[in-house]
């Protein structure tokens, strides 16, 4: 992703919300012939309420997962079907009412039913380091009761990262990693001859998440347009459901679309499986254009010192001299390519060269001949090529920024300048998207010329967002 400079400050907003945060339980010791437990988070903190909370096993030392989560009600959580000697890890996830996230983990520790059983109060409490700590070392209770001494200790990675070795009760652990959690477990074997007594301890040590930067980007939500199913869009107002990469489902997106010259007959439009957002176009007697625009989900409400970056991928084929294709981002609900504040990149084939236009918002449909070096290879329209466009939407005072590139390779850039006006303009640009939960992205096509040949057609394979808030 390109580094996105950021031109001048904004300040006098609101300061954004406390981040969202789950803390971690105490762990739960259970006595002999347990088989249930509830364990009980702390109150999440910060996001906005309400809050809804979730739970899953993510650990069980005895593998075969038997054992079920038989209630979550808010911070508790409750287990069934336990069993003697188990260690159980159960992850709870928070969300708020913005669709923020957040996690922790829980364990419940079942004595052994083996003579001389490590107790609970063998298992030391769980372990949470800073994310730069990489050892932790651990100091078991022996075993006692009826094992026959000598009794070895062995201690091993049940699961996640890191390496263990010990001695005697006393393990060392090396290579953990950040937002890892590692289960441990000390085994006691003692010396009664043919069948030895064995017990279990385990331990629980976790490593916080490496710190974020407020300059590093956050991704929001993204959309793979190719596994949305099969759509096909009519002219003027759809409504369809996308589903993000990360499972969410949005309904009621709107998909507005207006058509010049043309009937969906020799220009197909819609979403599916071989091109995404992809529309099509037959040879035509007269020129054709189709102008649409997809309201996407944030998933989020977008404050005033947040950035947001949309980055687009897909693919387009020019065969005819005129034909144009764009993809452009605006916060308006406007069908039209001269909305305020739209901004993007057009596509243009002429003759035997393709040029690469910038079109600013409130610019009247005019085309500044801006982003021309590094210059646009013909290649970039071959049918082909996937090309990527990244646009930057500032926070409050802040100016735009286009970028486009494809096949790893960088492309031209331009600074949006200030609405209605040219990219050199001293001006700055006003924030647009605080207080928006929806980004408006438009796909434009059109055969500027008679369309002999046929064949032409854009692509929109990805949406992806990302934001940023700034201190």
């Amino acid at each position: 992703m390109p580094i996105v400079p950021v031109f001048g400050g904004g300040g006098g907003s609101a300061p954004a919300p406390t981040p969202l945060s789950l803390g971690a339980p105490a762990p739960v010791s259970r006595p002999l012939n347990s088989t249930t437990a509830t364990i009980s988070w702390p109150i999440a903190v910060g996001g906005t309420a309400p809050y809804s909370y979730s739970a899953v096993i993510t650990g069980d030392s005895t593998g075969s997962y038997t054992a079920y989560i038989s209630s979550v009600a808010d911070e508790d959580v409750s287990l069934a079907a336990l069993v003697n000697g188990q260690f159980i890890q159960v992850t709870m996830t928070v969300e708020d009412a913005d669709g923020n996230t957040a996690s922790s983990t829980g364990v419940v520790l079942v004595a052994s039913a083996a003579a001389g059983t490590m107790t609970p109060g063998a298992f030391p409490a769980s372990q949470s380091l800073a994310s730069d700590e990489t050892t932790a070392t651990i100091n078991f209770n022996a075993v006692g009761g009826t094992f026959v001494a000598p009794v070895t200790y062995v201690a091993s990675v049940v699961s996640g990262p890191g390496s263990v070795s010990n001695t005697g009760t006393t393990a060392s652990l090396s290579a953990l990693a950040p937002s890892g959690v590692a289960l441990v477990r000390l085994r006691a074997t003692d010396s009664t001859p043919v069948t030895p007594l064995v017990a279990d301890a385990f331990a629980v040590v976790s490593v916080a998440a490496t710190a974020t930067s407020p300059l590093a980007w956050q991704k929001l939500v993204g959309f793979d347009l190719k596994a949305q199913g099969t759509v096909s869009f009519v002219s003027g107002a759809n409504s369809i459901t996308l589903t993000s990469d990360d499972g969410r489902t949005f309904t009621g997106v709107p998909v507005n679309i207006s058509m010049g010259l043309g009937s969906y007959a020799t220009c197909p439009d819609g979403l599916g499986a071989s091109g995404g957002w992809r529309r099509l176009f037959a040879a035509t007697a007269s020129p054709t254009y189709i102008r649409s625009r997809m309201g996407v989900p944030l998933g989020v409400t977008i404050g005033a010192d947040d950035d947001l970056l949309v980055v687009i991928t897909g693919k387009g084929l020019n065969n005819v001299s005129a034909n144009s294709w764009y993809w452009q981002v605006s916060p308006a609900d406007d069908v039209s390519e001269d909305a305020a504040a739209v901004q993007g990149m057009r596509l243009l084939k002429s003759g035997a060269n393709t040029a690469l236009y910038l079109r600013a918002g409130g610019s009247s449909g005019a085309i500044i001949t801006q982003a021309s070096s590094p210059p646009c290879p013909l290649v970039w329209q071959d049918g082909s090529t996937v090309i990527t466009e990244t646009i930057f939407y500032p926070r409050r005072s802040t100016r735009g920024i286009v970028y486009m590139s494809a096949g790893g390779v960088p492309g031209p850039q331009a600074d949006l300048g200030q609405v209605g006006t040219t990219p050199a303009s001293n001006s700055v640009r006003p924030g647009v998207m605080g207080g928006k939960n929806t980004v408006y992205v438009q796909h434009y096509t059109a055969n500027g010329s008679v369309n002999g040949l046929g064949l032409q057609y854009s692509e929109m394979h990805y949406i992806t967002i990302y934001r940023r808030t700034l201190p």
